[in-house]
């Protein structure tokens, strides 16, 4: 190792001695400050706190680079003669090899180090995944591992340097481009090897955020067969077998490692991490459960790649359940049987488009699968390509598992809208709740195995006889959630007005005051308006709209875990003014610039909003209620818009969060947390913080110009040690 060492670090010193590495340096700082910040997709143009597109770039730029740096490595050694030299010393081949490789890629590695003010810039601008971000610089030291050896094998094969450059390019261009073709092009086995084979695959595997063992091991073996191959080039004694033999073996390890492996998510969510919700909900499993997945054959590889996504999660909870969780892959176009076997569970096939001898052609795919318990069994009609299922998964084996379903009321005969108008909500509770309605008319029997009692948007009058079947309820331990609408706004006059249902006065008994006023935003919704011009024409103009503010400030609770925006119509503040008999949790808030207006109210469709329209911050208008409410142990959540998760029409699609923040609501009160975690999970919205235009070009600016000012810095640096090191060996008495 000490030989390695010594190597390495003369061969290290030597590429800050020359000119060509300075211009290298400066060549790849330039290209990726350019276009991780100035040109094209720039980090603020993508507006989350990521390095995804720095990722992207330096992948491309390194491509260039490495074998620009191993181009000489032995080649020039061999054409100058001083590789028998060396060969001479006591020093084995692997050891220079090693050596070289060793000192290229420390100089990658200060290249990356160069653009670290890129992480802090953006660490700075936004709640950065610093998890991911590591991951990300590590899959590109391992992928400049791989190129470097390919670079160093291609420099020991000739004594051209021009001609090295264009052999590592070649290979890389393999490994880089004609693999990703192949992935999209082929499907089946072949399009399956071509995907594994790519380096892009492994690449954005680990720059996701996971440290897995499959992509470890592509990376280490490439590295290891490339200096192998290049000893062998160089010893010129070695039998063709024995070279055969260890590519075989790095080949077996590949294979084997796809099946035995393990993962490291480093991601600040913990997205690729099954969930406390799921592990909880595999404890639990006491009778074996089978999945069945139906899979077609020979799919297009990025569509293969979320059937091997699929089979690895299966793999996770089976070992994770003790193998109380089986499953098996079957092939629906084996034959006639088994594929109307899939489309009598419910699995349909789907049509995906195909590349065939350069023509896209549409072919049939099932991609959906059955999870079975006995005689009972749960569909997952589509596995989405690239999407986690965890949550479609883990709610099946749930449901399957699950003896006493609570019962959840929608409550009705005040004007409340009728439950198909919320078909999203009601796709979403029916996974665990038995779902009904309920028509109180003063009786409290007609709550009787009620857990929750969901009252929405009511327009007439309730009778004090349903409040106080409403609080014997609460006093039973029922549990209530509400979304009142305080405001009733009438768009052909464009003006709100007060409403009044009693339900306001009931909740005051409770300490809960919603007010009849607009909560409005500066973060909201735009809206089109019809403008006539002058010519005759009528244009349409987007504006911004207060009213319907864009919700994104939420409190650190079970019932918002997960949360990113939601989107609120006419919401009215929720203030809470007991004492401490209960306890009051203001779940959700405006931003940092909000306003409220009284009624009645005229909305102004022409007005210029600025920030003086907004003067305050974070207004409650969401709340959870716990403790002693109607003389009982109990809770209680309110919102201050009855509308969020109503759809206006058949075709309107609400935010997903919308219906996220109400479902986990629900399984809040009925002591069903489980899956709410597992509910919200996914990739994690972290927009950057908001700019001036200022501002942003002296960020893009400095992140550009300071990387290549440092590596400028380090050369002045390299001169000036060289030039006393001069000086010093001319001093008399020097030895």
């Amino acid at each position: 190792m000490k030989h390695v060492w010594t190597i390495a670090r003369r061969e290290f010193q030597s590429f800050f001695d020359s000119l060509s590495a300075y211009i290298l340096l400066v060549l790849f700082l330039s290209f990726t400050g350019i276009f991780t910040w100035i040109y094209g997709n720039d980090i603020f143009m993508y507006g989350q706190a990521s390095l995804q597109m720095f990722f992207n770039v330096a992948y491309i730029s390194l491509f260039l680079l490495i074998p620009a740096l191993t181009m000489k490595s032995i080649a020039e050694e061999r054409k100058t003669g001083t590789i028998e030299m060396l060969l001479t010393k006591p020093i084995t081949v692997w050891q220079l090899l090693l050596g070289k490789y060793l000192a290229i890629l420390m100089l990658v590695a200060v290249c990356l180090a160069l653009t670290l003010p890129y992480y802090i810039s953006v660490s700075c601008l936004g709640n950065i995944d610093h998890g991911a971000v590591i991951c990300g610089y590590i899959g590109l030291l391992l992928m400049c591992s791989a190129y470097i050896a390919i670079g160093l094998f291609a420099s020991s094969i000739t004594g051209n340097q021009i001609v090295s450059f264009l052999i590592s390019i070649s290979i890389g261009i393999l490994f880089h481009f004609i693999f990703d073709m192949m992935g999209e092009h082929f499907s089946g086995t072949l399009g399956h090897l071509a995907n594994s084979l790519n380096m892009n695959t492994h690449f954005e595997s680990i720059a996701r955020g996971v440290i897995d063992s499959k992509d470890i091991i592509y990376f280490i073996s490439i590295t290891f067969a490339a200096i192998y191959v290049a000893k062998n080039q160089i010893k010129r004694n070695t039998s063709k077998l024995n070279t055969a033999l260890t590519l075989a073996i790095v080949v077996a390890i590949n294979i084997v490692g796809s099946y035995a492996f393990f993962r490291l998510d480093f991601t600040g969510d913990k997205r690729y991490t099954l969930s406390n919700a799921t592990l909880s909900i595999l404890e639990k499993v006491d009778e074996p459960i089978t999945v069945k997945a139906y899979f077609s054959e020979d799919l297009p590889a990025e569509v293969a790649k979320g059937k091997q996504d699929f089979k690895d999660l299966l793999t996770e909870y089976h070992s994770t359940s003790s193998h109380m969780i089986e499953f098996e892959f079957i092939n629906p176009a084996s034959d006639d049987i088994t594929e109307q076997e899939a489309m009598d569970c419910g699995i349909f096939p789907i049509m995906i488009n195909v590349r065939e001898k350069d023509q896209i052609k549409q072919q049939k795919a099932y991609m959906g699968a059955v999870v079975m318990k006995g005689k009972k069994s749960e569909i997952i009609p589509f596995v989405r390509p690239n999407m986690s299922v965890e949550y479609e998964l883990s709610s099946a084996i749930r449901k399957l598992s699950q003896t006493n379903r609570p019962t959840v009321a929608i409550l009705q005969g005040h004007g409340e809208p009728l439950p198909e108008f919320m078909p999203q909500l009601l796709s979403e509770l029916e996974v665990l709740n038995n779902i009904t309605t309920a028509t109180i008319n003063g009786n409290i029997a007609n709550l009787n195995g009620i857990n929750t009692l969901l009252i929405i948007a009511p327009t007439d009058s309730i009778p004090q006889a349903d409040f106080d079947a409403i609080d014997q309820f609460m006093a039973n331990g029922g549990r209530v959630a509400i979304a009142i609408n305080r405001v009733n706004v009438n768009l052909d006059e464009f003006a709100g007005f007060s409403q009044n249902t009693g339900l306001e006065t009931w909740l005051q008994t409770k300490d809960i005051t919603v007010d009849n006023k607009f909560a409005i935003d500066s973060r909201c919704a735009t809206v089109g308006i019809q403008q006539q011009q002058p010519n005759g024409f009528t244009t349409s103009t987007q504006m911004i709209f207060p009213y319907i503010p864009i919700i994104t400030q939420f409190a650190d609770n079970a019932i918002t875990t997960g949360l990113e925006q939601i989107q609120f119509q006419f919401v009215s503040p929720v203030v809470y003014t007991g004492d401490s008999l209960a306890t009051f949790t203001t779940l959700v808030t405006t931003s940092n610039h909000a306003a409220t207006l009284n009624v009645p109210h005229y909305i102004d469709m022409q007005k210029e909003w600025t920030f003086a329209d907004f003067p305050l911050a974070e207004v409650p208008v969401a709340g959870l209620l716990e403790g002693n409410i109607a003389g009982a142990n109990t809770k209680m959540v309110i919102f201050g818009d009855g509308d969020f998760v109503i759809n206006a029409s058949p075709r309107q699609k609400l935010m997903p969060d919308n219906i996220s923040l109400m479902a986990n609501a629900i399984d809040y009160l009925t002591d069903d947390t489980g899956l709410i975690e597992l509910r919200t999970k996914g990739i994690t919205s972290r927009p950057l913080d908001d700019v001036d235009n200022q501002s942003r070009t002296i960020i893009k600016w400095i992140n550009v110009l300071l990387p290549i000012v440092l590596a400028i810095f380090i050369g002045i640096l390299r001169k000036q040690q060289q030039r006393n090191l001069r000086i010093k060996r001319m001093e008399e008495g020097y030895v």
